[in-house]
């Protein structure tokens, strides 16, 4: 039995179908992107939670430095995710951010039981000031009432008191404070009155020396970025990686802006307070000499390729050389706002690069 061909049915749907297919090629290519995307934003939030946490444990008197060091390795991993999610690696960038989750699994228990731990100290501390407190108004009381006891004997056992009067009150000052001094330096700790942030660049040694800054092509180096934080409380920092040659702008020092550069990575930091976090920095360039121009191919920071097209630096003549910068900008997560806001603080490397 032969069936006759409809040539123009036919082909109508097969149009119809290949219209189909690339329109949902598309949203299916969206869907999985913003899967990822979705993925990364979870991560965030997940650190963001731990981050208050952390706080709030803090805040209770918890010592949080193995906190400190937990959530610092999460958001080197969502530093991680961010950066492939911005170069298209969707795959690497959830597998990154599925990491996060991993690492912050059993960190809301963890803080929680520090801040548990910490709250009863601080009642403990309470009801010891307290007993000190009472103590030193019973050695006191417990004196006085030992004086005029004397005073009342003295005459019949002819003691002149007025010869040990001042030794007398000398030692029972002496016991006072001794049996007090637990409440006493609770009371003599200066309340911290500046609220601040120290962000330095070290040498290679993390000391003000040894800088690498003759850099020749695919050459491996090594700096350190210093974070102290004196704010009263745990800070969640981002550290903005940024380059310019000499006919681009720098952060401004007295507007207190940052820069208008685009941003080649960005680490999220966590600094206890009063500790102080050095960051190794491991970098090298990949470029190419045009005469008297210098591309870039990309930047190596700390094992991460990062792409620099359309970067490049001409030669000096006044100064003889190839210049580069890499900035580090310094940006603080306000809890409030939910946002990351420029903190006034940058530093940077100048470079002189060379064949």
């Amino acid at each position: 039995m032969w069936v006759k061909w409809n040539g123009s049915k036919y082909t109508t749907i097969l149009l119809g179908l290949l219209i189909v297919a690339l329109i949902m090629l598309p949203c299916s290519f969206a869907s999985a992107q913003k899967d990822d995307n979705f993925s990364i934003t979870l991560a965030q939030n997940t650190l963001n939670t731990c981050y208050s946490v952390a706080k709030e444990a803090e805040a209770a008197g918890a010592n949080i430095t193995s906190l400190q060091e937990t959530l610092n390795t999460a958001g080197l991993l969502l530093s991680r995710a961010e950066l492939s999610n911005a170069q298209s690696n969707t795959v690497l960038a959830n597998d990154y951010a599925q990491q996060v989750q991993n690492v912050l699994a059993d960190f809301i228990p963890h803080a929680n039981s520090l801040r548990d731990t910490a709250s009863q100290m601080q009642q403990t501390n309470f009801l010891l000031n307290l007993g000190s407190i009472a103590g030193a108004f019973g050695v006191v009381g417990a004196s006085l009432v030992v004086w005029f006891y004397l005073k009342t004997k003295a005459p019949k056992l002819k003691i002149d008191l007025s010869r040990f009067k001042v030794i007398f009150f000398v030692i029972v000052a002496i016991l006072t404070l001794f049996v007090a001094s637990p409440a006493v330096q609770r009371v003599l700790v200066f309340p911290q009155t500046e609220s601040f942030t120290e962000f330095c660049l070290l040498g290679s040694n993390q000391k003000v020396e040894n800088y690498p800054h003759t850099v020749t092509n695919n050459g491996d180096y090594r700096i350190f970025l210093g974070i102290s934080n004196n704010l009263g409380s745990c800070g969640y920092y981002l550290v903005q990686t940024k380059f310019r040659n000499q006919s681009l702008e720098g952060p401004d020092v007295f507007g207190q802006t940052p820069s208008t550069l685009p941003v080649l990575y960005a680490m999220n930091v966590f600094v206890a307070d009063k500790q102080t976090v050095m960051l190794p920095i491991d970098f090298s360039f990949d470029y190419t000499i045009d005469d008297s121009t210098i591309n870039f191919n990309y930047l190596s920071l700390n094992n991460v390729n990062i792409a620099l097209d359309g970067h490049s630096t001409t030669w000096n003549q006044t100064t003889q050389d190839f210049y580069g910068k890499l900035v580090f900008e310094l940006y603080l997560y306000n809890s409030a706002l939910g946002l990351f806001e420029y903190h006034g603080r940058y530093v940077d490397l100048g470079l002189d690069l060379v064949a």
